[in-house]
């Protein structure tokens, strides 16, 4: 089927694309005030909000290209609220056959967090009877997968035991389902060099005073 849209990756512009690839590699690894004129006009070109400190480290896991081409692409998805059965079936079926943009697509358009794991990790779920689950059966889990419910106590419990690093993988799913909207090694980097405890995190989250874009980027909306 031809997917609408609204649902189908946007062309990246190239020119802009190669600008911000070069803007984050100079801030990236640089000196915080020499980069202040830098950040303000990736800031600019790419009408986002980042700070100096979310630009660290981006080389230990990807190029400076394939991150401003994923920020990019997740910024112009807009979750679409009428999203069809078949029409998450034909995502699926287009992640599958290795077509770029459609997993960050299907990634904002249902509440599971692990669309990636369950997509290309089938296996790991017991939910599935066959190793290699046909995208109907993907589907399906997505649209009936049930998250556990945290108290806010339970979560502000999760939390300080992932600032301490000693989350359990079982327990990483729980909170995440419950934080939505968070990446959560992103939250415990973000936290930790704020020093902020995890009892004030999920206060100032349940608030909406802390808050993550569509790039994961962490901003407080208020001086504490």
């Amino acid at each position: 089927m031809t997917l609408r849209p609204e649902l189908q990756p946007k062309e990246v512009d190239p020119t802009l694309l190669k600008r911000l690839s070069q803007l984050a590699d100079a801030i990236d690894g640089g000196e915080e005030e020499e980069c202040k004129e830098l950040v303000s006009e990736f800031n600019y070109l790419s009408e986002t909000n980042h700070q100096f400190l979310d630009f660290q480290g981006i080389y230990g896991g990807q190029s400076h290209e394939e991150w401003v081409y994923r920020l990019l692409v997740l910024k112009s998805i807009v979750p679409q609220q009428d999203i069809t059965k078949s029409e998450l079936t034909e995502i699926v079926r287009l992640v599958l056959l290795g077509e770029d943009g459609y997993l960050e697509i299907i990634d904002n358009n249902v509440s599971y967090p692990f669309v990636s794991d369950l997509i290309y990790y089938p296996s790991n779920f017991p939910e599935f009877e066959n190793e290699e689950p046909t995208e109907e059966e993907i589907v399906e889990f997505l649209l009936t997968y049930k998250k556990t419910k945290l108290s806010k106590s339970e979560q502000v419990s999760l939390l300080d035991k992932h600032l301490n690093q000693e989350l359990s993988s079982f327990e990483f799913r729980q909170l995440s389902e419950n934080l939505v909207g968070f990446e959560l090694n992103s939250l415990q980097y973000w936290l930790n060099s704020h020093s902020f405890r995890a009892s004030e995190a999920i206060e100032l989250i349940h608030s909406g005073e802390l808050v993550s874009d569509y790039a994961a980027t962490i901003s407080l909306k208020r001086c504490v």
